[in-house]
């Protein structure tokens, strides 16, 4: 008797183990929340649980890692038993970080990932090491090409004839419209140096065909020139862009100025596209005091008495980021800014501080970005950008999709259209709006 009792005991304890383990399964498939199945005809699915929103992260605004690693497993088990190819991983990974940032470009236009490769190629286009054919360029909405804002002086774009306005639609027979800038220019018109690339340009209705040759360059940025009009001296500096080596060479150019003393100073900025934001705002310091002390925005009450206000900057986190003059340095030359549509961010900024402390600005509205973007290095040395905040001006006025309107508008003549602009020979002759600047310059006098 004790031997069957012991039997139905044994029974009772193994049974109560294969529960438990059923159950272990059962828990863990409705917490996994999906299982691959087999199914006639359709072949292999995957089946997502309702049970998997209680369990797993549903905020839209936060990738679910759990569910991209997942993903990743299902989709890295069909590919090592089905797909007849070979893969490479790492570019795979990049891949599908490019992804992510193609979706933010739905609201963010100037997110952007950067392979290894792709990052140490922009890291020295921003710090002033350029490789390419050395033109300036920007979106041209219109076409979807890349428009030439301008052509490097002395560069193979401009020897082998490119103009500004021009708009580039192929590279080597390859449609880059629709492209986004950073695709166009590092994956299809840069190169190696020593290569060269056939471009497709659009010029009004006319397709042109033109070779243009790869280099190594230094990006020059600051074109000084003295002007001599209506017996008087002035200052020129046209600026093509905010780099690494702007600010020191501002500088040399301003001071070779006050030596002159010159009559007056025409900072142009018309076509800069922008660049960094601290060299602009250091510019902005080495002309202004840094106790101004006079704002009138709404937001003059939380500002430092007696520090000349250059920038605030609104993020998402970390609230207001004020910039403030420090350098101890100013110029009491009179100084007016030129701009055009294609003056942006950076441009917008140094003119939008200047005109706040009351130096005159002429030409035409600019282009309207008036918000920050943040570059990250990541482990392996790739890199992503996004924007991060918003910029506000010493007169709490916001730029971004407005645009700047200067307090002098000028349209450019026909004359000056059909010729262009030289930033290495001005010629207020040809160029109406810095012949209208200098006007303006002599009056203060």
């Amino acid at each position: 008797m004790e031997e069957i009792k012991e039997k139905k005991h044994n029974w009772k304890f193994f049974a109560g183990i294969a529960i438990g383990m059923v159950l272990m399964v059962a828990g863990w498939f409705l917490y996994k929340g999906y299982y691959t199945v087999n199914l006639p005809i359709v072949g292999m699915v995957t089946v997502k649980l309702p049970t998997y929103s209680l369990f797993h992260n549903d905020d839209p605004e936060k990738i679910d890692q759990k569910e991209l690693i997942r993903k990743v497993d299902e989709i890295e088990h069909y590919l090592d038993s089905e797909y007849i190819y070979e893969r490479d991983s790492k570019k795979l990974l990049d891949a599908a970080c490019e992804g992510i940032f193609n979706e933010l470009k739905g609201e963010d236009p100037y997110a952007d990932y950067y392979s290894a490769e792709e990052y140490k190629s922009s890291l020295e286009s921003w710090q002033g090491k350029y490789k390419g054919i050395g033109v300036y360029i920007t979106k041209d909405e219109v076409t979807g090409g890349m428009q030439v804002v301008r052509p490097i002086p002395g560069g193979p774009a401009e020897e082998a004839g490119i103009r500004n306005g021009d708009i580039i639609i192929k590279a080597d027979d390859f449609d880059i419209r629709g492209l986004s800038l950073d695709d166009a220019a590092d994956n299809h018109i840069k190169g190696e140096v020593g290569t060269s690339v056939k471009l497709t340009i659009l010029r009004g209705t006319e397709e042109i065909e033109m070779m243009v040759e790869r280099r190594e360059l230094d990006s020059e940025t600051v074109f000084p020139s003295v002007i001599e009009y209506d017996g008087r001296t002035y200052g020129y500096v046209y600026i093509s862009q905010f780099e690494g080596s702007t600010y020191g060479n501002f500088i040399k150019t301003v001071d070779s100025f006050t030596g002159k003393s010159v009559d007056g100073m025409v900072i142009d900025l018309r076509d800069n596209p922008g660049g960094d934001m601290n060299v602009c705002l250091n510019m902005a310091d080495y002309l202004l005091p840094d106790d101004i002390g006079t704002y009138t925005g709404s937001e003059a009450s939380t500002l430092k008495t007696g520090r000349t206000l250059l920038l605030t900057i609104r993020t998402k986190t970390s609230g207001d980021s004020c910039y403030y003059g420090i350098d101890g340095h100013s110029n009491d030359i009179p100084v007016i800014v030129l701009v055009n549509e294609n003056s942006a961010s950076a441009s917008e900024i140094f003119t939008g501080v200047m005109m706040s402390y009351g130096y005159p600005s002429l030409g035409k509205i600019t282009y309207g970005k008036g918000i920050v973007q943040t570059v990250r290095m990541l482990y392996d040395m790739s890199g992503i950008k996004y924007t991060s905040g918003e910029y506000i001006l010493p007169d709490s006025s916001r730029i971004h999709g407005k645009g700047i309107t200067p307090e002098f508008i000028v349209e450019e003549s026909e004359e000056f259209l059909e010729k262009g602009a030289d930033a290495e020979n001005p010629d207020p002759e040809i160029d109406n709006q810095l012949c209208e600047a200098l006007k303006i310059l002599g009056e203060k006098k």
